[in-house]
């Protein structure tokens, strides 16, 4: 099962951290990814999607 799911995530289209803060998808969330995301990386949507997601149940301290 986990050969199956890394075969399905290195299908996956990766992009970078410049790519993502342009797109459309995440016009709303710039400052968030800018935050959240490592310049030298490059991230899967759904991957992108769990780091917010993450970030936003996050604990107020």
């Amino acid at each position: 099962m986990e050969e199956k799911r890394n075969e399905a995530e290195s299908r996956e289209a990766l992009f970078s951290k410049r790519q993502l803060m342009s797109s459309s998808r995440f016009w709303d969330r710039r400052d968030l990814l800018e935050a959240l995301l490592d310049e030298k990386e490059l991230y899967t949507i759904k991957a992108v999607e769990k780091k917010i997601q993450k970030y936003m149940k996050g604990r107020v301290r």
